[in-house]
C-alpha cells in the first residue's frame, strides 16, 4: 500500500493535465479486479515476492482511483451544490469502509465453517469454528500445531481466502461494468460562482 499515496499524486496531476477521469477509472478498477483475482492464484508455497507484487497491483488501481472519483462527481453539478455534494463524499468512504471490512469477514468466517470439516482434530476446530478462525489465524498459533493438523489448517485458511478475494474481484468487475457506461463530462477550468 505504499504506492497509493505518490501513485494517487501522480493521477491527480494526470488528471488536472487531461481532464479525462473515465479511462483513470478504467485502469484502476481493472486493476482493483486483476490484484484479488490473481490472489486466487497463490498457494501456501507462493514466495512472498510474488504476492507482494500482487498487492502492489491493487494499491495502484486505488491509486487511480482516489483522485479521480470525487472531481468526476463534482463534474456534472451546478456549483452551488459543490460544497454538500463534497461533504457528502467525505462520509461515504466513511460508510463503506464499514462494510468493506464486514462484507470479507463475514465471507472469511462463513466459509472457513464450511471448509473446517478437513481439519481432522475436532479440539482444534472447534476452537476456530464459530467465528474465531480470524482471530486465531496468527503464525503463532497455526506453527504450534503439529502434522498434519498444521497442513490441514493451512489449506482450510486457503480456500477461505479465496472466497473472500473472489468477492473482491466481484465488486471490482462491478465497478468496472459501470465505468463502460460512465457519461464523461468535462471537468471546470474556471469558477464561476461566490464559492
Amino acid at each position: 500500500m505504499f504506492l497509493l499515496i505518490p501513485g494517487s499524486a501522480v493521477v491527480g496531476i494526470i488528471l488536472s493535465k487531461t481532464g479525462r477521469y473515465c479511462p483513470l477509472h478504467a485502469v484502476g478498477f481493472v486493476l482493483s479486479t486483476l490484484g484479488p483475482g490473481l490472489n486466487v492464484l497463490l498457494d501456501k508455497d507462493t514466495h512472498a515476492g510474488v504476492w507482494a507484487m500482487l498487492q502492489i497491483a491493487d494499491a495502484v488501481g486505488g491509486s487511480f482511483l482516489l483522485p479521480t472519483l470525487l472531481p468526476a462527481v463534482l463534474a456534472s453539478l451546478p456549483e452551488k451544490d459543490v460544497a454538500s455534494t463534497t461533504g457528502m463524499y467525505s462520509f461515504l468512504p466513511s460508510f463503506g469502509y464499514v462494510w468493506d471490512i464486514t462484507i470479507p469477514s463475514i465471507t472469511f468466517q462463513n466459509r472457513f465453517d464450511a471448509v473446517s470439516y478437513q481439519i481432522s482434530d475436532p479440539a482444534v476446530r472447534c476452537a476456530l469454528g464459530g467465528g474465531r478462525a480470524s482471530e486465531l489465524s496468527t503464525g503463532a498459533f497455526v506453527q504450534a500445531l503439529l502434522q498434519p493438523v498444521k497442513s490441514q489448517i493451512l489449506d482450510a485458511y486457503l480456500e477461505t481466502l479465496k472466497a473472500v478475494w473472489h468477492g473482491a474481484m466481484a465488486f471490482g468487475a462491478t465497478a468496472l461494468i459501470a465505468v463502460a457506461v460512465e457519461k464523461h463530462v468535462p471537468l471546470r477550468t474556471e469558477l464561476g460562482s461566490k464559492y
